[in-house]
């Protein structure tokens, strides 16, 4: 079972059938870096965007980590944990020292990219109208407290309710 660590949201097409999405093969590959064995994908906040909607133009199916100093630690000690990063489609760099390991191996324009900004901006922009938006993980109650679902920010019809699962942690 997967960390919710490694897990978040992410746009999934209505018209998409394709089958699971492999970080390595994708039609929408973006320069990376290696942070302690750990790929992030060397992105700003537009890179991001246009990453995930390649990815819907394509109709590949993948999700998103989130990577942080935190999790880069917890990578090393935990091999399925640095799996469920290493086959993300996106992995997306989810804090400023991240993003400083990037620039320093020469990736000028890699920018924080935070996860709950990337949700709002992917709710917000009408590119992904079309999508409709999971949530997987956390504990009861997170999705819905969440700032663009609680503060209606979102489109309406393409939110879709929580998918409940409980981790062992």
């Amino acid at each position: 079972m997967k960390s919710p660590a490694a897990i978040a949201p992410m746009a999934v097409c209505q018209r998409c059938e394709s089958e699971p999405h492999n970080a390595r093969n994708s039609s929408a590959a973006s320069p990376s870096i290696n942070v302690l064995g750990v790929r992030v994908d060397a992105l700003s906040m537009n890179g991001a965007l246009s990453k995930i909607a390649r990815m819907l133009r394509a109709r590949e199916k993948g999700y998103l980590s989130a990577i942080c100093v935190y999790g880069v630690m917890e990578a090393q000690r935990d091999a399925e944990l640095a799996g469920a990063y290493a086959d993300a489609a996106i992995a997306i760099p989810d804090g400023m020292p991240v993003a400083w390991v990037g620039r320093l191996q020469g990736h000028r324009a890699m920018q924080r990219v935070a996860g709950p900004d990337l949700m709002r901006e992917v709710f917000l922009r009408s590119e992904f109208a079309h999508c409709t938006h999971f949530f997987y993980g956390g504990r009861e109650g997170v999705a819905e407290e969440s700032p663009p679902v609680s503060e209606g920010s979102h489109r309406g019809p393409g939110l879709s309710a929580p998918i409940r699962r409980r981790f062992v942690l």
